[in-house]
């Protein structure tokens, strides 16, 4: 059965969306994700679920869910995710030949005097406005739980804040931690807060922990990425961990008092 090109695949990403909200992809939510595609066969022969069926079909060969393949599932779903935000964007639009002005030493969003419409993901046929002043976004999820935040604060990003972020960018990318926290295309949970910490001369941005789990942005090889950490069980999310990870965890607990 071949794609089609009027296939929506909004229903399966609330899914992909909602079993990622957390830090860590869990054997009950990967039982979920395999049995909502039983029963939606359909989705199995188009993108993203044609990706997701093969890998699922490995992890129940032996019966046994191992935390590397959970990792693997979850390495998968960003991915999609991501590549979803990248299917909203309108094509890029350059600022007057000079980057915009950034703040590396506050966790807080870049003010930018740019606008755009980004097309909703379950609604082909709705678009939502978008203002990278304060941010600002006409979508529910903005109006209803983003909207009360200061007007920097990296939680008023709602996926479609997100995507304009990513069109908005200047050549090269955002820098450090601020370009990984718009790659990983998962908004924040509403009530997060956002701190910076000083580690080893590296600026790391770490969250708090609404569901037990802390957004970490931070570096294990040459560049930033998204790392979970649990602050009640006090282990990192499939237990990769960025570099002195030790150090970024007692800053996380110092912190948030926990």
């Amino acid at each position: 059965m071949n794609a089609s090109s009027d296939y929506n695949p909004a229903e399966l990403m609330a899914v992909c969306d909602a079993i990622l909200w957390d830090g860590e992809l869990s054997a009950k939510e990967l039982y979920g994700l395999a049995e909502w595609l039983n029963n939606h066969r359909d989705d199995c022969f188009h993108w993203p679920g044609n990706l997701l069926v093969k890998p699922l079909q490995e992890v129940w060969e032996d019966g046994q869910v191992t935390p590397e393949e959970l990792q693997h599932i979850g390495q998968i779903l960003c991915s999609i995710q991501a590549e979803w935000v990248r299917r909203q964007i309108p094509p890029k639009v350059y600022y007057l030949n000079r980057p915009p002005p950034i703040n590396l030493g506050a966790p807080q969003l870049p003010a930018i005097d740019y606008s755009c419409r980004i097309q909703s993901a379950s609604d082909p046929d709705s678009f939502y406005d978008v203002s990278l002043k304060a941010p600002t976004c006409s979508c529910p999820d903005w109006r209803n739980r983003r909207s009360r935040h200061p007007s920097q604060h990296l939680t008023r990003c709602c996926k479609h804040v997100l995507a304009a972020y990513s069109q908005a960018a200047p050549d090269g990318g955002w820098p450090l931690w601020l370009g990984a926290f718009f790659d990983c295309s998962v908004p924040p949970h509403p009530e997060q807060q956002w701190f910076l910490s000083d580690v080893k001369e590296k600026a790391i941005l770490f969250s708090s922990a609404p569901k037990e789990w802390s957004n970490v942005f931070a570096t294990k090889g040459a560049t930033y990425d998204r790392f979970g950490y649990n602050v009640v069980e006090k282990r990192w999310a499939y237990g990769e961990a960025p570099y002195n990870s030790k150090t970024i965890s007692n800053s996380i607990h110092s912190r948030l008092g926990v």
